[in-house]
């Protein structure tokens, strides 16, 4: 006992959330139960080809076209513009179509980013309300 050698294995790094347990090998997805299987391929030509995955596809897509404009007319309506710049209503509708904010600005901002655009509108409003009725009078 005096000379033998006693192998020593070398400590594992075991990080915690991993698996370190056996590997399984990957499952062919063309043999099963030692038939050949083709839904694979029919299934990709059937998704490229088939007209009812394509109006799938357009619905998917009218569907959050749908969603976004919702979101927009929500953050940019005649309540919003009334309450931030407090003109009546009569007035609501003039102003919407001179600051006409365009639908990707609209998406994409806060409100307070919405709140300092119609704001810079309003005063370009009002210039132009004031120039008009100085024309008007000559």
């Amino acid at each position: 006992m005096k000379g033998a050698k006693i192998p020593l294995k070398e400590p594992k790094l075991e990080l915690p959330g991993f698996y370190y347990g056996p590997k399984k090998k990957p499952k062919d997805l063309r043999f099963e139960n030692n038939q050949i299987t083709l839904t694979v391929p029919f299934s990709l030509l059937e998704g490229k080809w088939s007209k009812r995955v394509k109006e799938k596809m357009r619905l998917k897509n009218y569907e959050s076209q749908y969603q976004y404009y919702k979101l927009i007319k929500t953050k940019f309506n005649e309540d919003v513009i009334m309450e931030l710049t407090g003109l009546p209503k009569d007035e609501v509708e003039k102003c919407m179509d001179f600051c006409a904010l365009s639908d990707a600005f609209l998406g994409l901002a806060n409100e307070y980013e919405i709140a300092v655009a119609v704001k810079k509108c309003l005063i370009d409003f009002n210039e132009t309300i004031t120039w008009d009725s100085i024309k008007d009078d000559k």
